[in-house]
């Protein structure tokens, strides 16, 4: 019976720290693919929750666009008709205001507010934000391209609408996205 219990000489101290060692780096290295994984998904989301948002603004302002009409002497948008159907505020064709009279005579003005979001005035009523309080635009641009006012018309009036948005979280998900899209009018003289 000495001998069957000398044989089973069992397991030792170095054969238990190997054990569990391996275990522990094996459990490790699993912890930080899961963790990786999520910081991936959150990522994809805060992703995700930026198309989403600035999808809703493209849909509200595409749609009005589509329906502006023509500067009238008597419409006041705030800048002296330069172009026939979309003003900016500057002289030029690029800038981060647009002014346009919409489908009802009324003056509409997008821009780009003091805190980082898109902001609408629809006939002088105040500004109203049209993207959410976690969505910030760091960089917007309205790029006019119509006939001059009083000039012979020559081409169909569009706006390219261009910006950077990103989401306000932690800066491990933060995601920024560049945006563009062109937008005619479909008013013809």
């Amino acid at each position: 019976m000495y001998k069957k219990i000398k044989n089973n000489l069992g397991i030792s101290l170095i054969e238990i720290v190997v054990a569990v060692t391996l275990f522990s780096v094996v459990i490790i290295l699993a912890l930080q693919i899961f963790k990786s994984i999520v910081e991936g998904q959150r990522s994809s989301i805060a992703a995700q929750d930026i198309q989403e948002n600035m999808k809703y603004f493209f849909e509200v302002i595409s749609k009005e666009m589509r329906m502006a009409q023509g500067a009238h002497e008597g419409i006041d948008c705030g800048v002296t008709p330069y172009y026939k159907v979309f003003n900016t505020n500057a002289s030029g064709t690029d800038d981060d205001e647009l002014y346009f009279e919409n489908k009802n005579g009324d003056c509409v003005v997008y821009q780009l507010g003091a805190d980082n979001r898109l902001y609408i005035n629809r006939g002088g009523s105040g500004f109203e934000p049209v993207t959410p309080d976690e969505i910030i635009i760091t960089n917007l641009l309205f790029h006019v391209e119509d006939d001059q006012s009083g000039a012979f018309k020559t081409q169909q009036p569009t706006v390219t609408i261009m910006l950077d948005a990103e989401v306000v979280t932690k800066d491990l998900h933060k995601q920024e996205i560049k945006m563009q899209t062109t937008i005619s009018s479909r008013y013809y003289e």
